[in-house]
């Protein structure tokens, strides 16, 4: 059976775990309390024992007379009767076999009183005794009541209960203001997405409207009126029409504070709650028929506000700007028609303000949840510490305390029950088109059971691409050195054989055991984020129950490492016994295929995580366009570090699309002017979009310390220009440049790994020289070698200057090498980004993410 420990530990919610009760803490009270106790009774049975050794001979003298022939005769035949010293011996034995005995007879007899004093102690005062008083007091300064456990006799001369308790009452107290804290939150956000909901309602209904009257003439309606005053002003149907329908909507808040989002039933709740307001508007339009200008603009209207978080909205937004300011510096005439086009409404606009609703509102029920989750955990954790301390000291507290606890305000509030299924139903309305059952996969989406199958899988290919390995090794001793150019050709002279290999074909496969390696990377790094319960799901904002595990990464990993391997292995073989060129497209067709998978359309393969994916590169590749998110720009860190991936890439696809696989030669690409100006824009690239990211998170943020990070990836810009043109011109002063830019830029981006982007490094911290809140508290050397690494890992461009190489090997499997180890430095980087990421999250209990609305109240614009 799982102790409820683990239980706990496993099915908290990661952000919010400083709020829950601290069992472990309580549970070393308890530990406490049992070691004194049992001290105490260790000291009561001293005591005992005097006692009953001093009444021994007073209590039963007949008995100890009877007793004394016995052993006087065993005295006797120990120790010789002629023996000087015999009496006084036999007299010492004789007494100390007396008091045994007299102690042992007590013994019996002190147990079956004390048990029988205890069971008429018990009845005399029932199985209900008050051992202790839990009184809700009113602090100065605090609105809310607070808890404290007054200890009765026999518990009050308890020192170690009195602790116990005091922690408890902590523990009460904390758990139920941070649970009325998160239920107002909840409740403030019900208000504001009841506006959102009946203005999304009172839009749909207004573009209906206008497009059912579309075909009729708008001035045999409304005269003179021009087409967009009528449109805008039936879209002003908004959730307070008027100043009746916000004073109705203040009336009825404290109804929505106890978790109704609004009167009705719940089913028909929009139609119930806002017919009055929606009759009232209705009216107004038929009565006029069309509604002037000026009555628009003092409606106190909701209007639509879509995020620029995309290029498509932000080119939106600017000509709709331009456009207003070019009708706005028009004539004079005509001012109704200017006011009325900026209200303009489309069907786009609603729809994309609709699906940003639904999103708000599953992830409003996702917090909802959780919050009820909390409720839960947290009782089962005072029932069963109570429990535990009702066993070790003997006396029944659990009762009386638990009947508080039941009665709390976390325990006893139904706010939450009914909020949750009063989204449940405006859900299912709304956004389900009243299927039921549709809506609840929306809002409670299945989670990804984890299949015995994936670990079957994951270790038939991991153990056939080893047995593929090492056959590889096998034909890299016997055939690569005999390896010759495809057809006829012949190598050059003094050119190794096996360089003809590393030039033509190496490229391909290493551009993917790149692409394979921070594959294993990232599964190394969902198992340690999985074990030590960092929410890696939330942070990259995955879609609930979509989020791969990192057995399905690794088994996806190890069958394409199987595949590469084995096309590696093929390749050779092939290459010894046929010398046609079109044996070398077997490294293109692995390529070929893993971009195949990559956009393969059916629901198939996980297709929501590839699509997720390649969302993500539209957005690093459209920077600063798209609004960046942590997903994106970790992305594009990861971009950063397989610059020598892409300039393979840059390689194969000039080998292979100009032709030149059918003649061995290499050189033709390297030497072309094109490739080699190519080559610059290509390194520079990634740090690029990272360094527009910086520039976009600046715009809409302010924040300066995005400007700093952006300066941080110039650096590197600068270095890798340098390190190229010195790859090229090995001169002195091209040596020096790179040299002095490699290592500013390596200085910088070791102080933002280390300072920003771990949290380390801080002098004043509870754990000296690391941060106050660590994942691995226990563990503190590992991030000190895991610094010096990241340092050491870090210095990799040196190799560029000290052409250092590995015995004989070629230069290009050297940059493999150093290639392979900023990668891997990456996925070490990575596990400690998420990690300081995580623990931001939970300093601030941020468990949900902030879901942008589309529609705003212009008079809250000047606040």
């Amino acid at each position: 059976m799982v102790k409820f420990s683990k239980q706990l530990e496993g099915q908290l919610v990661p952000e919010w775990r400083p709020a829950y009760v601290n069992y472990k803490i309580l549970k070393k009270e308890l530990k406490r309390l049992k070691q004194q106790a049992s001290a105490r009774k260790s000291m009561s049975d001293g005591v005992s024992q005097s006692f009953r050794a001093a009444m021994n001979f007073s209590i039963w003298p007949e008995t100890r007379d009877s007793r004394q022939g016995a052993s006087n005769s065993t005295t006797a035949a120990v120790f010789p009767s002629d023996s000087p010293s015999s009496a006084s011996s036999s007299k010492l034995l004789s007494q100390a076999s007396r008091a045994k005995e007299s102690f042992e007879s007590l013994l019996a007899f002190g147990s079956h009183a004390a048990h029988a004093l205890r069971s008429r102690s018990q009845k005399r005062r029932g199985p209900q005794e008050e051992v202790i008083r839990v009184n809700a007091l009113t602090m100065e300064g605090n609105p809310w009541e607070v808890y404290e456990t007054t200890l009765l006799e026999p518990l009050n001369h308890m020192e170690s209960a009195k602790v116990f308790f005091a922690r408890l009452d902590a523990q009460f107290n904390k758990v139920n203001q941070f649970y009325r804290g998160k239920e107002k939150e909840f409740v403030e956000q019900a208000q504001t997405l009841e506006k959102q909901m009946q203005a999304l309602v009172d839009m749909r209904k207004a573009l209906d409207e206008y497009q059912e009257q579309s075909s009729v003439s708008l001035q045999e309606n409304c005269g003179s009126v021009e087409e967009p005053v009528q449109f805008s002003l039936s879209r002003n149907h908004s959730i307070a029409t008027n100043v009746t329908d916000i004073e109705a909507a203040d009336a009825n808040s404290e109804n929505e504070r106890h978790g109704e989002i609004c009167e009705g039933d719940s089913d028909h709740q929009y139609s119930n709650c806002r017919s009055k307001g929606a009759t009232e508007s209705a009216g107004e339009t038929e009565a006029g028929g069309c509604t002037s200008s000026s009555t628009a603009v003092s409606s106190m209207g909701m209007r639509i506000r879509i995020p620029l978080t995309t290029p498509g909205t932000t080119i939106s937004a600017l000509s709709q700007t331009f456009w207003e300011d070019v009708l706005k510096q028009g004539g004079k005439g005509g001012g109704n028609a200017q006011s009325e086009s900026q209200m303009s409404l489309s069907k786009k606009k609603l729809q994309t303000a609709e699906k940003m609703l639904r999103s708000a509102f599953i992830e409003y029920y996702r917090g909802l949840n959780l919050l009820k989750s909390y409720s839960t955990l947290n009782m089962v954790a005072f029932a069963k510490i109570l429990k535990k301390f009702d066993k070790v000291s003997g006396y029944r507290a659990s009762a009386i305390y638990l009947k508080v606890v039941e009665t709390s305000y976390f325990n006893s509030s139904n706010k939450v029950i009914s909020l949750l299924e009063k989204v449940e139903n405006l859900y299912t309305q709304y956004f389900a088109k009243f299927n039921r059952h549709k809506a609840m996969l929306s809002l409670r989406p299945r989670q990804r059971k984890a299949s015995h199958t994936i670990t079957f899988i994951l270790g038939v290919f991991a153990g056939g691409s080893l047995a593929l390995l090492a056959v590889f090794a096998v034909l890299v001793r016997t055939i690569l050195p005999k390896f010759r150019p495809p057809g006829d050709q012949k190598p050059e002279a003094g050119q190794i054989p096996y360089t003809v290999y590393v030039t033509t074909i190496f490229p391909t496969f290493s551009m993917i055991m790149l692409i394979l390696i921070h594959m294993y990377m990232y599964g190394a790094d969902l198992y340690l984020w999985r074990r030590l319960r960092i929410n890696y799901a939330f942070i990259f904002e995955f879609a609930p129950g979509t989020e791969l595990r990192h057995r399905e990464v690794l088994m996806v990993t190890s069958v394409l490492t199987t595949v590469t391997m084995g096309c590696m292995v093929t390749h050779l073989a092939l290459h010894s016994v046929n010398s046609s060129p079109y044996v070398d497209l077997i490294p293109i067709a692995v390529v070929m295929l893993m971009v195949g998978i990559l956009f393969f359309p059916l629901n198939i393969l996980y297709r929501s995580s590839r699509v997720f994916f390649l969302n993500s590169v539209v957005h690093v590749v459209g920077s600063p366009l798209y609004k960046v998110v942590l997903a994106d720009f970790f992305l594009a860190d990861q971009l950063t570090s397989q610059v020598p991936m892409f300039r393979n890439m840059q390689y194969v696809m000039c080998y292979y699309l100009g032709g030149f696989f059918k003649t061995g030669n290499a050189d033709a690409c390297i030497s072309n002017n094109q490739y080699k100006g190519l080559t610059y824009l290509i390194s520079l690239l990634p740090y690029w979009w990272r360094f527009m990211q910086c520039v976009r998170r600046f715009i809409d943020e302010g924040d300066r310390a995005h400007v700093a990070n952006g300066g941080k990836y110039l650096s590197a810009l600068v270095a890798v220009v340098l390190r190229i043109q010195y790859g090229r011109t090995s001169s002195v002063a091209w040596a020096f440049l790179f040299v002095l830019s490699s290592a500013v830029a390596t200085v910088y981006q070791v102080y933002w790994d280390l300072v920003v982007d771990w949290g380390l490094l801080r002098k004043n911290s509870s754990n000296k020289w690391l941060r106050d809140q660590l994942i691995m508290p226990k563990r503190k050397a590992i991030y000190f070698v895991s610094m010096i690494l990241n340092v050491l890992f870090r210095m990799a461009w040196l190799q560029s200057v000290t052409r250092f190489r590995f015995g004989s090997l070629d230069t290009q499997v050297a940059d493999f090498i150093f290639a392979s180890l900023e990668v891997i430095r990456r996925g070490h980087w990575n596990f400690y980004r998420l990690e300081n990421e995580h623990l931001n999250n939970v300093g601030k209990y941020r468990a949900t993410k902030t879901v942008p609305l589309p529609f705003e109240d212009p008079t809250n614009e000047d606040d």
